[in-house]
């Protein structure tokens, strides 16, 4: 391509933007000052390390906290002013002068992590007031498409003429020459002259243990590339940082923006729950507690006390909450620490109040009822659609959000078979293998199981065997550690009993 060529093609609004990106490396004032941090010898070794591998490793991690110990300023300038900055970083690392850069192409990625905690807001609390600015957010995978090429920088060849004209790709909308130097508009791409990365689209959403009462779980799109896709899987709980953006507006609503997230670092946390913060008064309770000889029967009692009865199945709740422990024996063998119960019983026994009273307990859960739950609703699913960019997405289903948590499973008899049967692998190996539209992977559901259900002809018959009564296959119930065959017998004390019960429950 001749020079002139390209000063002569004439752009609409984004000759400005492709002028000012070619000329950052010369006017970025903060490009010294990110030379004197990288010339660190922390950073200095880092970037002798990543030349050695590159380009398999394409990437360079800078921990936030290095950067504001150096200089606290341009960590700051870096939160409010992402994009600058990071082109600064990016054009600093090259310059720095390491015995093994003899690479005619070292561009490696700079990413930034472990962002303050005034920057780490929840998914549902991400506004108007971040956008483009670096900001981290934790939540569980819950989609992801597959890898697509995402065009970087393009050049454009006119049809008439046979000019090119090179020019870089920003955001999600095609950019090319307004004009050519013949006066024609007709331009075609030149693949092997263009640039492509690796691309990913992500749907996270914010922790269940985070949500309070009947609230609607929030999502937020995010966007990967390069040499961080195919890092996170479904069900995955990842802390992502990156720029907010917006998409541009609806047809329909000229002024409503989406917005999404363009992640420059993501990593997996291990932790299940979010950390609380326990007052001093909170503490003395908990220690009190601790002391009372009977703690093993007021926990137990704790979960419905408005059900009266059902002290082992309370009892056996309560220790299903705490959970087992998952042991690792020789041989590479694991046998699972989650305790599954299922309650089998006639009607009006309360076995959904206790499902109900035990989901408002479980500081991670999922409550689902038989007939509105399918097998990829409790498992995983294959998924076509606009999100994947008319590829297909894999969905996480109920058992893998709730994975280190609990599901509890209400007319479980009301399932249907297939759909039941989808439960076999996660209840007894704690993952779900998904083989579909082409795709082979593995979920992780470390997920304890509360289901509920009605005999077969919807109470018990006195006179025929309990198991000939059960609706359930044999295999199924032997994935669940106890069982509980609860009856509604006539007795006039124990119905008295539970009358004065409930009318002291509705007086209280």
């Amino acid at each position: 391509m001749e020079g002139n060529e390209f000063r002569e093609a004439r752009y609409e609004p984004q000759e400005e933007t492709i002028s000012t990106t070619q000329g950052k490396g010369e006017a970025n004032p903060f490009i010294p000052k990110f030379e004197e941090f990288f010339s660190t010898m922390e950073y200095k070794k880092k970037i002798e390390q990543l030349a050695h591998e590159y380009p398999q490793q394409r990437s360079l991690i800078v921990d936030f906290s290095d950067l504001d110990s150096f200089d606290y300023q341009l960590a700051e300038e870096l939160l409010e002013h992402p994009d600058l900055l990071m082109e600064a970083a990016k054009l600093a690392v090259k310059k720095i002068e390491v015995s093994v850069l003899q690479l005619d192409h070292f561009e490696p990625n700079v990413r930034f992590r472990n962002l303050p905690k005034d920057r780490q807001p929840l998914v549902r609390d991400v506004s108007a007031s971040h956008l483009g600015r670096l900001i981290s957010v934790e939540g569980v995978i819950r989609q992801v498409t597959e890898v697509m090429p995402k065009l970087k920088h393009a050049t454009w060849r006119c049809k008439r003429c046979g000019n090119t004209y090179a020019i870089g790709q920003d955001g999600h909308q095609q950019r090319k020459p307004a004009l050519c130097s013949c006066k024609h508009r007709d331009f075609e791409l030149v693949p092997e002259e263009s640039r492509f990365v690796d691309y990913q689209k992500i749907q996270i959403q914010e922790p269940l243990e985070m949500l309070k009462g009947s609230e609607q779980a929030v999502n937020l799109d995010v966007y990967v590339e390069d040499d961080f896709v195919n890092k996170v899987y479904p069900g995955n709980r990842t802390q992502l940082t990156g720029v907010l953006r917006l998409y541009p507006p609806n047809k329909d609503k000229k002024n409503v923006y989406g917005r999404y997230l363009e992640s420059i670092h993501l990593e997996e946390t291990e932790k299940e729950f979010e950390d609380i913060i326990v007052s001093e008064e909170e503490e003395q309770k908990i220690r009190e507690l601790a002391q009372n000889p009977k703690i093993y029967e007021v926990l137990a009692q704790s979960i419905a006390p408005a059900i009266q009865g059902h002290e082992i199945v309370k009892e056996s709740i309560a220790l299903q909450l705490f959970g087992g422990v998952k042991k690792n024996i020789p041989g590479s063998t694991t046998i699972r620490g989650n305790i599954h119960v299922l309650l089998v019983g006639d009607p009006g026994t309360g076995k959904s109040q206790l499902l109900v009273a035990a989901d408002r307990i479980a500081p991670k859960s999922v409550y689902v009822a038989g007939k509105t739950s399918s097998g990829v609703g409790l498992t995983a699913s294959a998924v076509k659609d606009d999100f994947g960019e008319g590829g297909w997405t894999l969905k996480a289903g109920a058992l893998v959000l709730a994975s280190g948590g609990m599901v509890m499973v209400d007319e479980f008899d009301k399932m249907e078979a297939e759909d039941r049967s989808a439960m076999h692998e996660a209840m007894e190996q704690g993952q779900v293998s998904v083989a579909k539209a082409g795709m082979v992977t593995r979920f992780k559901t470390d997920t304890s199981v509360l289901a509920a259900a009605n005999p077969k002809l919807s109470r018990f018959d006195t006179y025929k065997p309990f198991f000939e009564q059960i609706d359930l296959p044999a295999s199924l119930i032997s994935r669940f550690d106890l069982f509980f065959m609860i009856r509604d017998t006539l007795d006039r004390g124990r119905d008295e009993t539970i009358a004065a019960h409930i009318l002291a429950t509705h007086r209280a």
